[in-house]
């Protein structure tokens, strides 16, 4: 039996409020898990949170609440926004959960036996925040104070002084860079990977991976008086969820791990040591996406005011302009810069004007013209032939990633259909009688409509659905873009409008 497809998020700190972030990526790993199983794959999508740590024991402290309740709460708060999102995971991991408690363990003990795991001593810089170690020379210095180099950070950090287990990176040095000279896509985009390669040129050093000073962790299996370093417990997650230890190969290797580009060298470097240290098979790819900044492009954060509930907006909104817009906007491995304005911009002009109207005149045609009904007739393969050309590079641009390249190359479909009945102006050629003639353009038309719901389900699939609906369209799949069904008369149903336009914010003025 061949091995499903997995996809995995980045599993969330339930430390702080929601952000876009968390919104970014999980529609970002949804269009691709989308994406396969149009192409009819099995496929394993999770996305989960990271339930231990430093920062998680503060944050619970300072709520008033135990690590455990308050994780419970958080865990629901992720699940309502992936829900609402229509994020079509299929597992939703928890670090708490006794299976990943377990996987941790054996995971751990594994990397003991190999000889990777030592006892030490660990004096040096920590950040809570991010959760990473640092040696003196990253830091930044600022005012006096010692500050976490991460940009997306730059939290004060503290010196520690402790006994830990040590976990040996240094020795996958070479193992690591004959994977990246080997597998031309372990890390993507490109300019990602090449920062990790710059990255492993200052040599890897063995990192602490067990504190004895915190209790809010998964015990250490051979001593009960250290937890396992935070990273060394979530970064197991992606084999919990394919079955580990047991019968995992179903799933595993992972083909995509979607994560933000701050965590990028604990995905394609530590990882991939860890699995390589346990024997275990390295994952296929490493997809590496940009941040969500405001619309200056500055970091988000509440000392600023410019932070987006993602949840709010939802409200405003809907679902669906959002996905669009994340996924439009700006290049994947990019940062976005979010904006109320070219949000609503393209909502009225692409979806509203471009997608929801093609649709509404089709329909308003149909019944106007063919009362309610597609005709028997051939369509002009002239047209379906521009649009063919078009959906096959839709497609192939969602196989290598390019989701908005995909959205672009499916959006001249979209003009296509608009051009061709501004040409046409079919009102007048039933004036003149010429019903055929319309009768072929409608028939076009709704071929074109049949293509597009295709292309568009992995980003808008409510608005797929829709589609389907209203012309009597089969449940879409891939393999349906290469072939033309029969024409055969059938009766469309009207719906509500696709989308609504939104008035743009007033320009401030001095």
């Amino acid at each position: 039996m061949s091995k499903g497809f997995f996809i995995s998020c980045a599993i969330d700190y339930p430390n702080a409020n929601l952000h876009m972030g968390h919104l970014y990526e999980k529609t970002i790993a949804d269009v691709i898990a989308r994406v396969h199983r149009l192409n009819g794959e099995k496929v394993l999508f999770t996305v989960g949170s990271d339930e231990h740590g430093e920062k998680v024991e503060k944050a619970a402290h300072d709520a008033g609440y135990s690590p455990q309740q308050y994780v419970d709460n958080m865990a629901m708060l992720f699940r309502r926004l992936f829900d609402q999102s229509l994020i079509s995971y299929d597992r939703f991991i928890r670090t708490t959960e006794k299976s990943h408690v377990t996987a941790a363990q054996v995971f751990f003990q594994s990397l003991f036996d190999a000889g990777d795991i030592y006892p030490d001593l660990y004096e040096g810089w920590y950040c809570v925040s991010d959760e990473t170690f640092w040696t003196e020379k990253d830091l930044v210095e600022k005012n006096g104070a010692k500050l976490c180099p991460n940009p997306h950070c730059g939290k004060p950090v503290e010196r520690v002084k402790e006994e830990s287990y040590f976990f040996k990176w240094s020795n996958f040095q070479k193992p690591l860079e004959e994977w990246y000279d080997h597998v031309p896509a372990n890390v993507f985009p490109e300019f990602r990977k090449k920062e990790m390669e710059q990255f492993m040129k200052d040599g890897l050093h063995d990192i602490s991976f067990s504190r004895k000073s915190l209790q809010w962790g998964i015990q250490v299996p051979f001593n009960s008086e250290h937890t396992i370093y935070v990273w060394g417990d979530a970064l197991v997650n992606y084999l919990t969820v394919c079955g580990y230890p047991e019968k995992y190969a179903d799933f595993w290797p992972a083909d995509i791990h979607v994560v933000g580009h701050d965590i990028n060298r604990f995905h394609s470097l530590l990882w991939p040591a860890m699995l390589m240290s346990a024997k275990i098979p390295l994952p296929k790819q490493v997809l590496v996406h940009g941040f969500v900044n405001d619309e200056r492009g500055e970091k988000m954060s509440k000392s600023k005011g410019n932070v987006v509930d993602p949840l709010l907006i939802l409200e405003k909104f809907g679902i669906e302009p959002i996905r669009y817009y994340l996924l439009r906007e700006a290049p994947l491995g990019n940062d976005l810069a979010f904006s109320e304005k070219n949000l609503i911009e393209r909502n009225n002009s692409e979806l509203a004007d471009g997608l929801g109207n093609l649709v509404y005149r089709v329909l308003s045609m149909l019944e106007k013209y063919c009362n309610g009904v597609i005709p028997d007739i051939q369509p002009d393969g002239q047209i379906l032939g521009q649009a063919s050309l078009s959906a096959q590079e839709s497609y192939r641009s969602y196989l290598s990633h390019d989701i908005q390249g995909a959205l672009v190359h499916a959006w001249k479909i979209v003009s296509l259909g608009n051009k061709s009945i501004a040409d046409s102006e079919p009102w007048k050629k039933m004036k003149d009688g010429k019903r055929d003639e319309v009768e072929v353009l409608l028939v076009t038309e709704v071929e074109l409509l049949r293509q597009l719901s295709i292309l568009i389900q992995p980003v808008l699939p409510t608005t797929s659905d829709s589609i389907c609906a209203q012309f009597g369209f089969s449940t879409p799949t891939f393999s349906q873009l290469s072939t033309t069904p029969p024409s055969s008369p059938r009766a469309v149903k009207k719906g509500s409008v696709l989308f609504v336009k939104r008035e743009l914010p007033a320009v401030e003025t001095k």
